[in-house]
C-alpha cells in the first residue's frame, strides 16, 4: 500500500508537469507554490492511511489494537504497563536464533529433513513386547521420547517469538522487532536451505503402528496465531511485498493440503475439539489468502454442525468429559469455538451468540465449567495433571466482551492467583 501510494502521487505529478511544462517556464515561482500545495493535499490520505491504519487481523478487532497503541503514545498508565512488559519478551526474542525443520536429529519415513516430523505424545513402548512395538495408548501421559524430535517444540517456540515481536513492532514502530520476526519466517518457511514443507503428513507418527496420522495436524493450531501475527508486520521495511508474497504461496499450497490430503480429510470428519481445531486452522489460513467467502460458507455448514455432535444442551461436553485430562481437554476444546468466533466476526457472522433449538452453545459449556475453573465446584471427572487456569483466564476476558462483566470479574479471580499472561491482556482487557 505504501509503495502504491507513493507511485500514484509522483506519477500524477510528473504527467502534471509534462502537461504545463509550458506554464512552468513562463512562471516557475508561481508553479512552485502549486505544487507545494499539491503535494501536501496528496500526502494527507497516504499519512492517514498509515498512521491510523487498522490492521487486518481475525483473532481480535484491529480497532482494538489501534486503541491500545494511541492510548500507549499519549501516556496512559496501564496501556504502557502492557507494552513495556511485551517489549521485554521481543527483547529477549531478538537474541534468539532462528528455528527450522531441517535441525532435528531422527529423519522423518520420506528421508526429507525438510518434512514437519512428530511422535504422538501419549503412546509408550510396550513393554510386554520383544521389540516393544506397536506403542500404546497411555492417554494424558507425555512420552519424553517425543523430545527427541524438536520440530513440534521448535514451531511453538516460533510462533510465539513472531507473535511477540510483531506486535512489538505495530506499538512501538521500531524496525528492529520487525527485522526478526522476518528473519524467522524467512528461516522456517521461506529459505530453501531451510523451509518446511507445507504439509503435516508425518505428524504424530506412532510407532509400529504409522508414519503419521490426521490427529497430528493439532500440531500446527497454532499457524492461526502465527498468520494474525504476519498482518501486524504491513508496512514493514523488513517484511516487503515480496516476501508476504512468497508466504501466500505456501500457506496457498497447504491450504490445499488441508483440504485434499487423507490426513486433512479425515481430521475434519473428526467429532471432538480435534475438528474444531482443524476449523480454525483452515478458517486462518483461508482469511490470510483472502478467501472470506469461502470461509463464511464453511462456518455455516461445517463448523456450526459440530455443536450438536460436542455439546450437551446442558453444556457438558461428553468427547472431551472422557479424557484423563477432562477439564483441561473441555477448556482446550472451547478456546478453538472462541477462535473460530473470532474469525466468523470477520466474515459478518456472529456465532457467539448461536444456538441450537435444544440450547446446546458454546456460551453453554463455558457456563458449565466456569465454576469449575473458579474452584467454586469441585472437580467430578479425570484431571491427572494440574491444571493451567491461564487458558481459562483467556477465554473468560474473550467472553466479557460479548456476555458481560460478569466474566472479567471471574478472569480477575483467577488473575488474583498468579495465572496472568500479557498478550491476553493487550488483546480482551478493556482500558
Amino acid at each position: 500500500k505504501k509503495s502504491f501510494l507513493r507511485c500514484t502521487i509522483f506519477r500524477w505529478l510528473f504527467l502534471f508537469i509534462i502537461e504545463f511544462r509550458s506554464l512552468i517556464l513562463s512562471n516557475i515561482h508561481l508553479m512552485k507554490n502549486l505544487l507545494v500545495t499539491l503535494m501536501f493535499v496528496f500526502s494527507l490520505p497516504f499519512s492517514v492511511t498509515l498512521c491510523g491504519q487498522t490492521p487486518n487481523t481475525f483473532l481480535l478487532r484491529g480497532s482494538h489494537l489501534v486503541e491500545v497503541k494511541e492510548n500507549y503514545k499519549k501516556g496512559n498508565p496501564q496501556a504502557r504497563t502492557w507494552i513495556n512488559e511485551l517489549i521485554k519478551l521481543a527483547d529477549k526474542d531478538i537474541t534468539q536464533k532462528p528455528l527450522s525443520v531441517v535441525t532435528k536429529a531422527k529423519v522423518p519415513p520420506s528421508g526429507n529433513l525438510h518434512d514437519y516430523f512428530s511422535m504422538a505424545p501419549y503412546f509408550w513402548p510396550d513393554s510386554s513386547k520383544p521389540n516393544h512395538l506397536p506403542y500404546i495408548n497411555k492417554d494424558g501421559k507425555h512420552n519424553p521420547e517425543i523430545d527427541q524430535i524438536n520440530d513440534h517444540k521448535n514451531l511453538l517456540r516460533l510462533v510465539r517469538w513472531v507473535q511477540e515481536l510483531s506486535l512489538a513492532y505495530y506499538f512501538t514502530d521500531d524496525e528492529k522487532y520487525a527485522a526478526k520476526a522476518a528473519e524467522f519466517l524467512h528461516v522456517w518457511f521461506l529459505d530453501t536451505s531451510t523451509f518446511m514443507n507445507p504439509n503435516l503428513n508425518y505428524a504424530q507418527a506412532i510407532l509400529g503402528i504409522n508414519d503419521g496420522r490426521a490427529s497430528g495436524m493439532i500440531d500446527a493450531c497454532d499457524f492461526s496465531i502465527l498468520l494474525n501475527a504476519v498482518e501486524l508486520l504491513e508496512g514493514s521495511r523488513s517484511w516487503d511485498e515480496q516476501s508476504n508474497k512468497q508466504l501466500k504461496e505456501w500457506f496457498e499450497k497447504y491450504y490445499l493440503w488441508l483440504l485434499e490430503s487423507k490426513n486433512g480429510i479425515t481430521e475434519r470428519k473428526n467429532k471432538n475439539n480435534h475438528g474444531t481445531w482443524y476449523d480454525q486452522q483452515i478458517l486462518s489460513v483461508a482469511l490470510y489468502l483472502g478467501k472470506k467467502d469461502w470461509a463464511k460458507e464453511y462456518i455455516q455448514t461445517t463448523a456450526l454442525a459440530r455443536i450438536p455432535q460436542q455439546i450437551e444442551p446442558d453444556g457438558r461436553q461428553p468427547l472431551e468429559l472422557a479424557r484423563t485430562n477432562a477439564l483441561h481437554y473441555s477448556t482446550f476444546a472451547l478456546e478453538a469455538w472462541f477462535k473460530t468466533a473470532n474469525m466468523a466476526d470477520c466474515v459478518g457472522l456472529d456465532i457467539w451468540n448461536y444456538s441450537t433449538a435444544d440450547g446446546r452453545s458454546f456460551k453453554k459449556a463455558l457456563d458449565w465449567l466456569l465454576p469449575y475453573a473458579i474452584n467454586e465446584k469441585k472437580w467430578e471427572y479425570q484431571q491427572i495433571i494440574e491444571f493451567d487456569r491461564y487458558s481459562f483466564y483467556r477465554l473468560l476476558l474473550q467472553a466479557s466482551n460479548h456476555y458481560g462483566n460478569s466474566y472479567w470479574k471471574a478472569a480477575q479471580k483467577i488473575k488474583e492467583e498468579g495465572t496472568r499472561n500479557i498478550i491476553a491482556e493487550i488483546f480482551y482487557e478493556k482500558l
